[in-house]
Formats: C-alpha cells, sequence, structure tokens
C-alpha cells in the first residue's frame, strides 16, 4: 500500500497555488475586480487548500488507527504471541513485566512493574538495584512471580534488560 502521507499531498497544494494564481489572473483581465482585491483573497484559499488537506490527512489517519488500533490498542499488542502465551499461566501467579499495563489492559491481571535500574527523572541509579534483582530471581525460581518482557518497550529504557536479568 502506498502512504498518503504529505509527499503525496505536495503536488496538490502546488498545484492548488497555481490554480489560483492562474484564477486570480483570469479575473483581473475579466473585470472581476483588481489583481489587488484578488490577491487579499489568495491567503483565505491558500489556507483553504491547506486545510483540506490537513482534513484528508487525518481522514485517512482515522482510517488506519480505527482499523489497527494505537498504542497499547494496536493490533501488535492484540496478536501478541506472549500475551497468548501468558493467559495459559495461572492466574494465581504474580507477574512483573517491563509493560505491566498490557498485562492487565489485555489479560485483566494485575503486574507489577520491573525494578527501576535509573529513576528517569533525576537519572541518580537505584541504590538497591542488586537486592530487588537478586529477590526477583529468587521468586522466579520458586514459581512464584512470572517475568514478562515485551521486546516493544523501548520507552522505558530504565529497566533492566534481558541480560540484566538473566546475570542476577
Amino acid at each position: 500500500a502506498i502512504d498518503f502521507d504529505d509527499r503525496m499531498l505536495m503536488p496538490l497544494l502546488f498545484l492548488g497555488i497555481v490554480l489560483a494564481v492562474r484564477g486570480c489572473a483570469v479575473c483581473g483581465k475579466a473585470g472581476c475586480g483588481t489583481p489587488r482585491d484578488l490577491m487579499r483573497w489568495m491567503p483565505l484559499l491558500l489556507l483553504t487548500v491547506w486545510i483540506v488537506s490537513c482534513a484528508v490527512r487525518t481522514g485517512v489517519w482515522i482510517v488506519q488507527v480505527r482499523r489497527d488500533g494505537e498504542g497499547l490498542a494496536g493490533k501488535s499488542w492484540r496478536e501478541s504471541s506472549l500475551l497468548n502465551r501468558l493467559r495459559s499461566v495461572d492466574s494465581s501467579v504474580r507477574h512483573v513485566s517491563n509493560v505491566p499495563d498490557a498485562v492487565y489492559l489485555w489479560l485483566d491481571r494485575p503486574a507489577a512493574m520491573l525494578p527501576v535500574i535509573q529513576n528517569p527523572v533525576p537519572g541518580e541509579r537505584n541504590p538497591d538495584i542488586e537486592a530487588e534483582l537478586s529477590a526477583l530471581r529468587r521468586q522466579a525460581q520458586d514459581a512464584r512471580v512470572c517475568i514478562v518482557l515485551f521486546d516493544d518497550a523501548g520507552w522505558r529504557w530504565y529497566l533492566p534488560s534481558p541480560e540484566e536479568l538473566l546475570s542476577h
């Protein structure tokens, strides 16, 4: 499928400008007012063309979002193989995840966030991270906790990576 974006709409905007200028010239010669009067309407005409092009792009985006979803409601989360596998895990097992909101949204199960390595706001390292990761690993080995790691969680850079979890 071809993306209907700014690059596709640029020729229409250019064509609209050319037609508007040509229309002003024709009307000026035909006695529809002076070219100066018509030039006063040019900004309004250009604004109208711009609004219509934005409306078309917005309509295309709305259709796509309605079909595929956006964010955690998106198709990739809805059809996640990891979430499908988690459905078979006993609901009494506690979930700890890098995206606990996805677990809650799609499985209707509470989930806790993985321990934070670095506080994202002040940028300070968590002084208790080693102890928290060791405790989490012990709980996972005792099958009291299920660690759920999603690949699509790059926005949570302050959480431990899979390698860091395995090293504790």
